[in-house]
């Protein structure tokens, strides 16, 4: 069946289970930005969340090659019946049992290397679908910023952070904390964005749901979204260069509320989809997936500010294409 003639939940289906081709990949992309479809897809999500919890390693290259050596040199002899047992007409024929304890073993041996091949590829393809639910939410994030920069002379929302003021709490001192996420509330507050949920994503296994709030009542996020969003400032506008990005998956050096000591910034990679990349957005609307954070423009760093290795969190961008992606 073609992916033009299959319907949302079919598409759905087979991006779970990593079988959906290119033209419905593109399909459900777009689908996924409406309110009444990503909510079907977080409840089929759902539905299918108990195998995460069920790791198993990807078999390794050899296990076949193994399990059928060691079936061939076990001089294992046939299951015989017990003395009382009445003899069947196949044993009192001289015939063999059905299943000898060899035979049991090749099976159980079968079993075990479908678990192991089987589970481990679920489980990617469930990181798969949930990676272009997350771009999906990027995207739709994005539109509501567009659309209020075009009704505010290209300026991006903010909610006036004072200059200095920290993103995460840094140890030891009075420095002011405030998210740089907490300048996307405006795009709520005047429905630029209907659904505030887009910012949960679902890789984010920490992300609780904002509930029913009143943006309007709100300065800050009832629970921390999942993303990282370019500093802003009264005066950021919207960048002139369409491969800038602005917005991504968290920034890693400032996972868990605080800022991290021990990463690599030059090799750090998001949390959210177990290290292996971002999905990075960038000024001309486009999500890509990156497995380094060099992608700025002229490799920069998208985690920090100019040449600073360690950011505590109150810092700026050293300049106008200095990207630093902040929570």
């Amino acid at each position: 069946m073609r992916s033009n003639s299959k319907n949302i939940d079919e598409l759905m289906l087979d991006d779970l289970l990593g079988q959906l081709e290119p033209e419905g990949r593109q399909v459900l992309q777009q689908r996924l930005g409406e309110p009444e479809v990503r909510q079907r897809a977080e409840r089929l999500q759902r539905l299918l969340s108990p195998l995460d919890s069920w790791t198993v390693e990807p078999a390794p290259p050899e296990l076949v090659t193994r399990i059928l050596n060691q079936i061939s040199t076990r001089g294992i002899r046939p299951i015989r019946p017990a003395a009382s047992h009445r003899p069947t007409e196949s044993e009192s024929s001289g015939r063999p049992p059905v299943l000898t304890l060899k035979e049991l073993m090749a099976v159980a041996a079968c079993i075990t290397l479908l678990v192991g091949i089987t589970v481990p590829s679920v489980s990617a393809s469930r990181e798969r679908a949930r990676q272009a639910m997350c771009r999906a939410g990027l995207q739709s994030t994005f539109g509501g910023i567009q659309r209020y920069a075009a009704d505010y002379a290209g300026f991006l929302p903010n909610v006036g952070i004072p200059e200095g003021t920290s993103c995460v709490p840094i140890a030891g001192t009075n420095v002011p904390v405030r998210a740089n996420m907490t300048n996307l509330i405006p795009v709520l507050r005047l429905r630029y964005l209907a659904n505030g949920q887009v910012l949960l994503c679902p890789s984010d296994r920490g992300a609780k749901p904002f509930g029913p709030v009143d943006w309007n009542t709100l300065d800050r996020f009832p629970t921390p979204p999942s993303y990282s969003l370019q500093h802003i400032s009264a005066t950021t506008r919207m960048p002139d260069r369409p491969d800038m990005p602005i917005y991504s998956d968290p920034n890693p050096l400032f996972a868990d509320g605080r800022a991290a000591d021990k990463l690599s910034p030059a090799k750090a990679n998001s949390p959210t989809h177990h290290g292996r990349g971002q999905n990075v957005l960038s000024a001309d609307g486009a999500v890509r997936w990156q497995t380094s954070p060099t992608v700025g423009p002229g490799g920069d760093n998208i985690w920090l500010p100019g040449n600073i290795a360690r950011p505590r969190g109150n810092e700026l961008p050293v300049g106008p294409t200095d990207v630093l992606l902040k929570p």
